[in-house]
C-alpha cells in the first residue's frame, strides 16, 4: 500500500484521478503544479452529479458501541433461555471476541438481521448441539430484530459538518446499510442528520439485496440519478468494497474505524483512517477540493486511478509494496519498505 501525507501530494493523486474517475476541474493552483507538462482536461459536464454512499455501522457510526451491546443482550437471553452459559461459544461463533471486546469481520459485523439471526440457529446447532427444532424454538423467544432504546449509537466524526459540506460542493449522500431500515432511521435521527440524506437502502427494503450484491447501490444510482461512474462507496468491510466493485463505482474507499483492518481492506482503491478523511478524498474525486492528509493507495487503487504511471518521484512517504508491482517506470518511484 502506497501512504500519501499532506496536499503537496495531491497534484499526481488529481491528475490519476482526472484520468480514470472522469472528475470536475481540479483548480488552476494544482494543476500548475501536476508533474507533467500538459494540463489535463477534464472529461464531466459540469451538470454530471456525483455521489458518496456510506456503509452505516463501522463507518458512520461506531460498530463496538451498538452492537456488542446488542450481541450481548441477545445471548444473555438465549443463555437464560436454554438454561446453558453459551456466551462465549457463541460469540466466537459470530466474530465477537471476548477477549479483547471487539467484533471482527464476520457474520456480526457484516450480515444482515435475517443472516444473523440463521447463522445463530446454526451455531447453536454446530456449538451447542442443540436440534433444530431446539434452536429455532429457542429463537424465537429470544431474538429480536430491532435495537433496544437504551443502545448507544456514536458518531465517528463530526457527521453533520461532513454531510453539509459534500452537499454545499454538489455531492449527494447515501446510506446502504446490512441493517434493517428501522435502526437506521432511529440512527440517523438520534445522529440529528434527518434531512442530510438523499437516500438509504437496507436490507429489508423491498428492492435491495444483501452485499456484496450490487442492486442497492445501482438502486441508490438510478434513484439520485448519478451515474455509477460518478459515484463512491466508503465502508469497513470487505463486503462493501466488493458491491462498489460489482457496482462499477468509480471508488471503492476502506475505512479503519470498524471491524476490517488493512489486510482486509486492501481490496479497495484506498484506505483511510475514517469518515472524515474519506470524505477528503472524495471531494478530490469529485469536486477538486484540496485535502489529503493520510491516504494510503491499495496496489489495486493505484492500477484503477492511473491511466498512465503515476509521477511520485520524491513524493512517496512510504510503501509496503516493492515497485515492481507498480506498472509504468518504477525507477521514478522512491520507496521505504515497512
Amino acid at each position: 500500500m502506497v501512504l500519501f501525507r499532506g496536499i503537496k501530494y495531491l497534484p499526481s493523486l488529481a491528475r490519476a484521478m482526472l484520468g480514470r474517475l472522469q472528475c470536475a476541474q481540479v483548480c488552476t493552483a494544482v494543476a500548475n503544479k501536476m508533474s507533467r507538462a500538459e494540463d489535463p482536461k477534464p472529461i464531466v459536464c459540469e451538470k454530471e452529479a456525483a455521489l458518496v454512499v456510506f456503509d452505516k455501522d463501522g463507518t458512520l457510526i461506531s460498530l463496538d458501541d451498538t452492537w456488542i451491546i446488542f450481541w450481548e443482550e441477545t445471548v444473555n437471553r438465549l443463555s437464560v433461555e436454554l438454561g446453558l452459559d453459551v456466551r462465549g461459544a457463541m460469540s466466537r461463533f459470530v466474530g465477537f471476541d471476548t477477549t479483547t471486546h471487539r467484533i471482527c469481520q464476520g457474520p456480526l459485523a457484516e450480515q444482515t438481521m435475517v443472516q444473523l439471526r440463521s447463522t445463530v440457529v446454526q451455531g447453536l446447532q454446530s456449538e451447542i448441539g442443540l436440534t433444530p427444532e431446539q434452536a429455532e424454538r429457542a429463537m424465537r423467544a429470544t431474538w429480536q430484530d430491532h435495537l433496544s432504546n437504551k443502545t448507544p449509537i456514536i458518531a465517528q466524526g463530526n457527521l453533520p459538518q461532513i454531510f453539509c459540506r459534500l452537499k454545499a460542493h454538489g455531492i449527494k449522500v447515501a446510506i446502504f446499510t446490512a441493517d434493517t431500515r428501522h435502526n437506521t432511521e432511529m440512527a440517523v435521527m438520534s445522529l440529528g442528520l434527518c434531512g442530510l440524506f438523499d437516500a438509504m437502502s437496507c436490507c429489508d427494503d423491498a428492492d435491495s439485496e444483501d452485499k456484496p450484491s450490487p442492486r442497492g447501490l445501482l438502486n441508490l444510482c438510478r434513484r439520485l440519478a448519478v451515474p455509477p461512474h460518478q459515484a463512491a462507496m466508503v465502508g469497513d468491510s470487505q463486503v462493501d468494497l466488493s458491491a462498489a466493485r460489482n457496482a462499477g463505482l468509480a471508488l471503492a474507499i476502506g475505512v479503519l474505524s470498524g471491524a476490517g483492518d488493512r489486510e482486509e481492506l486492501k481490496s479497495g482503491d484506498a484506505i483511510v483512517k475514517d469518515v472524515s478523511a474519506a470524505t477528503e478524498l472524495v471531494m478530490a474525486a469529485f469536486a477538486g477540493v484540496e485535502p489529503i492528509n493520510s491516504l494510503q493507495l491499495t496496489v489495486a487503487g493505484i492500477q484503477r486511478l492511473a491511466c498512465s504511471p503515476v509521477a511520485v518521484k520524491d513524493q512517496m512517504h512510504s510503501m509496503s509494496i516493492p515497485c515492481a508491482e507498480l506498472s509504468g517506470n518504477s525507477n521514478s518511484i522512491k520507496t521505504q519498505v515497512i
